[in-house]
C-alpha cells in the first residue's frame, strides 16, 4: 500500500487506491455490480411512480428526486470508476485534471441531492405523522413540493465548481484548504444526520403511542387491497414492526454516512486516516445510491404490488412462460391494476391489452378441453350514469381463434371503442352518452363457423349532483323574494320529484311526469314569498328524488339546504339612560341605543348644541361618560342606519346635570399685573344647575363691589389702592364655590421723605444719620447725591440710610435723595448747617493770665473780708453798705 503522498500522485481515482491489479479488478467489479443494480432499481422506482397514480404522493416525489440523483451516480459515475480501475495507474486519461474535476462534480452533485432527498423524505413523513392534516396540506402543496425539489438541486450545484478537491480523495490529503472542505462536508453530513434521526425517532415515538395501524414507510393504512389479503397482524405487532422498519432505515443510513464523517473529523483534528479506511468510507457512502430504492420501497405494499404486476406482464409478454390455468387470477389482476392506477380509461385499456395477451397464453392449453362458450360481462343489464365510463367485456372459452363483433339491436352507432384480443373483446364507452342507451350484442364466430351471440341492455340515468339553492343574499322584510332550486343534468326527468320545505313545513311539491326530454337537463323549481323577521334562521331544504324502480343505482335522493336571512329595520329604536336622565355632576352616565335590525345597524351618536348645530360623537351603541359635567346637559340623538335596507331611524333623550356651582372663569384683563392708570376689568363666571348667585369683591373690603350676578367689573384708570386679592363666590342650593385672584398695580415712587438724626442744631464732630423713605410698586431703589460748590452732584451712596461720622465743617451742604423704579422717580433734598469749633491754643499762657487775674481779684477780696470780719467783732455787726461808703 503506498503512502498518502504517493497514492495521491499516482491514483486519480476516488476509491481505487491500490496499485495491485487484483485489488483494482475486484473494486472495478464491485463498482460494476453497484452500477447495474443501482441503475435498475432507481429506474424501476421512477417508472412505477410515473406510471401509477396511486404512487404519486408527496413523499414519493422526494423519493423519485433522490432516485434521479442516485441514478446520476450509478449510471454515469460508477461505470467510469469501474472502467478506470481496469486501466494502468499511469494512464494519461487518469491524470487529466479536467476529467477528474468532471467526475468529482458529477459525484458531488448526485450525493448532495441524494442526501438532501433523504432529509426531505424524513421531514415529510415527520410532518405527516406528528402534525395536523391542515399543517401538512398547507406546507406540502404542489408548488411548495416543486420548490423544495428545485432547491435541493440548486444548493447542490453551487459548491460543485467551487470545491474541486472535495470529491477527489488524493487532493484532500495534501491540500490544506481541502482539509477544511472535508471538515465542512463532515459537519454538513453530521447535521443532516441529526435532523434525519430527530424526524424518524419522533415518528417512532408517535407510532408506538398510537392505536392506529400505520405503515410508516409509505403512510397508507394497511389492507386497502381490492381483494382479500393475509390476515393483519395484531396492532402491537404492527407498531413494533413499523418501529423496527424505521430503526433499520436509520441504521443503514448511519452505516453508509457516518464512517466518512468520522474519518474526515479524525483526519482534520488528529492525523489523516489510512487510505484504505478513507476508501472504505467513501465506498459505503456511494453504495447508498444503489441501496436507496430498496431502502425506501421494500416495506411499501403499493410498490411491491406494482412491481410484481409489471414484472409479470413483462415476463409473460416476452417469454410466454409460466402459464396459469386459473382464469380468475387474470381477472383479479385486471381489476387490481384498474383500481390501483386511477388513470384514464385509455391507460386501462392499454393495461388490459397486455393482460389480455396474458390471459390468452394462460388459456391456450385449455380450449381443446372445453366446449365453445361465451359470456358477456356484465350480463343481461347494466345501469350507468351519463358521463361515466362503461366497459363491456365479451369472453369466450373452447375456441382458439374466435372472431368478435359488436352491434346494437337497432343498428345504431356503437358510440364506443372496441378492442379485440385472442379470447375476449372489450367495448369501452368513455364517456357514456344518451346515444349509448341500447341493447348491445356481442357476436362470436369460432374457427369451425359456430356462431354465438349475447346481448346486454345499457340503461342510462343522470343524477350527478345535489340540488343548488339560490336565494337573494339581500332579502328585505316585506319585499317579495324568490327561492330557486336547480337540479342539474337530470335524466330521465319525467321521474323527477322535487319538494321544497321550510324546516319541516312543505312549501312546494312538483313532479315532472309530463316532461318528455330526451337528454340531460337542469330542472328549476321556483317559490315566491314575503320574507319577515321570523324567517331569519329558518332552513330552506330542496329534496330531489329520481325514483326509477327498475334501475338499481344510488343515490336516488339528493338534498341541499340553505338558511334564510331576511334583512329588515331599523325599528323600535329606544334610548335607555343609566342611572337616569337627571344626574349630579361627577356621576357616570351610560346611554344605550337599542334597535331591531338585520344586518346589525350602524349607530351614530350626536348632540344638539346651543346654536342649533349638531355635534357628532361616537359610532357605537353605547355612549359612556365616566364623569358628567354641566356642559354634558342637552339632547342626545341616536341615529340608526341599515346599510342594506337603506333605512334610518332616530331616537332622542334629554339629559340634565345638576350640582354645586363651578367657577369656570375668574380673570383680570388685560393682565393680573397692570400699571396705575390703566383700565382694568375683573370677570367672574360660574355654571351650575340651578344657576348660581355670584359675589365679586376685594377680600380686604369684605363688601360687594357689584351686585350679585355681575359677570365683569370695570376699574377705569386703576389706582394703586385698587390692588390686592379679589375673591369670587358662587352659590346655589347644592353648595358654594370660591376662587381668588390677585390684582397687582404697578406705580412709580411717591411720598419720598428724609429724616435727619439728631434733629437739633448740628455741631462739629457729631454723628449724623439721614434716612430716605419712599413708596412705590415695585419698591423703589434709593441713592444719595451731594451738591458740590461748582454746582455738580456727586453720588455718594446707594443705601436708603446715609451716615456721616465725626461731622466736620466741610460736610455741610445740600444732600439729595433719589427714589426710582421702572415706572418713575422722585427726589428730595436737605441742607446741613454745621457750627465751627475754636482751635485749642497753648495752655500755659492762658493759665498764667487766668491765675493772675484770679489773684488780682482774690487778694483784695480776701483783704476786704478780713477787714469786715474784724469790724464785726468790734461792733458786733457789719454792714457792707457802710463799709463801701466809708471807702468812697
Amino acid at each position: 500500500m503506498p503512502n498518502a503522498s504517493s497514492w495521491s500522485a499516482s491514483s486519480p481515482l476516488l476509491l481505487l487506491w491500490e496499485d495491485s491489479s487484483g485489488t483494482r479488478i475486484f473494486l472495478s467489479l464491485l463498482y460494476a455490480v453497484l452500477a447495474i443494480s443501482g441503475t435498475l432499481s432507481n429506474v424501476m422506482v421512477i417508472y412505477l411512480v410515473f406510471s401509477f397514480k396511486k404512487l404519486q404522493t408527496t413523499s414519493n416525489a422526494f423519493i423519485v428526486n433522490g432516485c434521479a440523483a442516485d441514478l446520476s451516480v450509478c449510471a454515469l459515475w460508477m461505470p467510469q470508476e469501474a472502467v478506470l480501475g481496469l486501466l494502468p495507474p499511469n494512464s494519461s486519461s487518469l491524470r487529466s485534471a479536467e476529467y477528474r474535476l468532471l467526475r468529482g462534480g458529477l459525484l458531488g452533485l448526485g450525493l448532495t441531492v441524494s442526501l438532501a432527498s433523504h432529509l426531505l423524505v424524513a421531514f415529510n413523513r415527520y410532518v405527516l405523522i406528528t402534525k395536523l392534516p391542515s399543517v401538512y396540506q398547507a406546507l406540502y402543496q404542489r408548488r411548495h413540493t416543486g420548490c423544495m425539489i428545485g432547491l435541493s438541486w440548486a444548493l447542490a450545484l453551487l459548491p460543485v465548481p467551487l470545491l474541486p478537491g472535495l470529491w477527489t480523495l488524493g487532493s484532500a490529503q495534501s491540500d490544506g484548504s481541502s482539509r477544511y472542505t472535508a471538515l465542512l462536508l463532515a459537519l454538513a453530513v453530521l447535521g443532516q444526520t441529526a435532523l434525519l434521526l430527530h424526524c424518524y425517532l419522533g415518528i417512532v415515538r408517535r407510532v408506538r403511542g398510537s392505536a392506529k395501524r400505520v405503515s410508516v414507510l409509505n403512510f397508507h393504512l394497511l389492507h386497502q387491497l381490492p381483494f382479500p389479503a393475509a390476515p393483519p397482524p395484531p396492532r402491537r405487532a404492527q407498531r413494533r414492526l413499523s418501529s423496527v422498519s424505521v430503526l433499520l432505515l436509520c441504521c443503514v443510513f448511519l452505516l453508509g454516512t457516518q464512517p466518512l464523517v468520522w474519518v474526515n473529523l479524525l483526519g482534520f483534528f488528529l492525523r489523516p486516516a489510512p487510505p484504505a479506511l478513507q476508501a472504505a468510507s467513501w465506498l459505503l457512502l456511494c453504495s447508498l445510491s444503489a441501496l436507496n430504492p430498496l431502502l425506501y420501497t421494500w416495506r411499501s405494499e403499493e410498490f411491491s404490488e406494482m412491481a410484481v404486476a409489471v414484472l409479470s406482464l413483462w415476463r409473460q409478454k416476452h417469454q410466454g412462460l409460466n402459464r396459469v390455468s386459473n382464469q380468475k387470477y387474470g381477472e383479479d389482476i385486471i381489476q387490481h391494476i384498474i383500481n390501483v392506477t386511477g388513470r384514464g380509461v385509455d391507460e386501462h385499456v392499454n393495461n388490459l391489452e397486455m393482460l389480455g395477451k396474458l390471459q390468452d397464453d394462460k388459456l391456450d392449453v385449455e380450449y381443446n378441453f372445453k366446449p365453445f362458450e361465451m359470456e358477456i360481462m356484465p350480463a343481461d343489464k347494466i345501469v350507468a350514469q351519463i358521463g361515466d365510463t362503461l366497459i363491456l367485456t365479451c369472453n369466450t372459452t373452447g375456441c382458439s381463434s374466435p372472431s368478435f363483433s359488436w352491434r346494437t339491436q337497432m343498428d345504431s352507432p356503437l358510440g364506443g371503442k372496441v378492442s379485440s384480443y385472442r379470447t375476449h373483446s372489450i367495448l369501452t364507452m368513455n364517456p357514456v352518452s344518451i346515444a349509448n342507451s341500447h341493447s348491445y350484442l356481442c357476436t362470436v364466430i369460432c374457427d369451425d363457423g359456430e356462431k354465438k351471440e349475447k346481448s346486454v341492455e345499457v340503461q342510462l340515468y343522470s343524477f350527478p349532483s345535489d340540488p343548488v339553492i339560490e336565494i337573494s343574499s339581500s332579502l328585505v322584510a316585506g319585499e317579495p323574494a324568490t327561492v330557486v332550486c336547480k337540479i342539474p343534468d337530470v335524466y330521465p326527468s319525467h321521474y323527477l320529484e322535487v319538494v321544497l320545505k321550510e324546516d319541516d313545513r312543505v312549501l312546494l311539491k312538483k313532479e315532472f311526469f309530463e316532461d318528455d326530454s330526451t337528454n340531460t337537463e337542469t330542472k328549476i323549481v321556483t317559490y315566491q314569498f314575503l320574507p319577515t323577521a321570523e324567517h331569519i334562521g329558518k332552513e330552506i331544504t330542496c329534496v330531489a328524488k329520481l325514483p326509477i324502480t327498475d334501475m338499481d343505482f344510488e343515490p336516488k335522493e339528493r338534498t341541499s339546504s340553505q338558511k334564510l336571512n331576511a334583512n329588515f329595520g331599523p325599528q323600535n329604536t329606544v334610548i335607555t339612560a343609566s342611572p337616569g336622565n337627571l344626574l349630579m355632576e361627577g356621576d357616570s352616565l351610560n346611554l344605550t341605543c337599542v334597535t331591531q335590525s338585520n344586518p346589525p345597524a350602524k349607530i351614530v351618536w350626536s348632540k344638539y348644541l346651543a346654536e342649533e348645530s349638531i355635534q357628532h360623537l361616537i359610532k357605537n351603541n353605547v355612549l359612556a361618560i365616566p364623569h358628567v359635567h354641566f356642559n354634558d346637559s342637552g339632547r342626545y340623538i341616536c341615529e340608526v342606519i341599515n346599510l342594506v335596507t337603506n333605512k334610518t331611524q332616530k331616537a332622542t333623550v334629554d339629559i340634565i346635570i345638576q350640582g354645586a356651582p363651578v367657577i369656570t372663569k375668574l380673570s383680570i384683563e388685560p393682565s393680573t399685573t397692570v400699571q396705575e392708570g390703566e383700565n382694568v376689568s375683573i370677570q367672574c363666571s360660574a355654571e351650575s344647575n340651578p344657576p348660581p348667585k355670584i359675589i365679586l369683591r376685594r377680600k380686604s373690603d369684605k363688601a360687594d363691589m357689584r351686585p350679585f350676578g355681575t359677570r365683569s367689573i370695570l376699574l377705569p384708570s386703576v389706582m394703586f389702592q385698587n390692588g390686592g386679592d379679589y375673591e369670587c363666590l358662587a352659590e346655589n342650593k347644592f353648595g358654594t364655590s370660591k376662587s381668588e385672584i390677585t390684582l397687582d398695580v404697578k406705580y412709580g415712587p411717591r411720598n419720598t421723605m428724609i429724616t435727619v438724626i439728631p434733629t437739633a442744631a448740628l455741631k462739629e464732630g457729631e454723628t449724623v444719620t439721614m434716612k430716605c423713605t419712599s413708596s412705590g410698586n415695585p419698591a423703589p431703589m434709593i441713592s444719595w447725591k451731594k451738591m458740590k460748590a461748582n454746582g455738580e452732584s456727586e453720588k455718594i451712596s446707594k443705601n436708603a440710610t446715609l451716615t456721616i461720622w465725626n461731622l466736620k465743617s466741610e460736610d455741610l451742604g445740600l444732600y439729595e435723595c433719589e427714589a426710582y423704579n421702572q415706572f418713575g422717580k422722585e427726589e428730595k433734598a436737605v441742607k446741613l448747617f454745621v457750627q465751627a469749633r475754636l482751635e485749642e491754643p497753648d495752655q500755659t499762657i492762658p493759665l498764667i493770665i487766668a491765675f493772675s487775674s484770679v489773684a488780682a481779684v482774690a487778694v483784695p477780696a480776701v483783704a476786704i473780708l478780713i477787714y469786715v470780719s474784724r469790724q464785726a467783732k468790734i461792733n458786733g455787726s457789719y454792714s457792707l453798705v457802710k463799709a463801701l461808703r466809708l471807702k468812697v
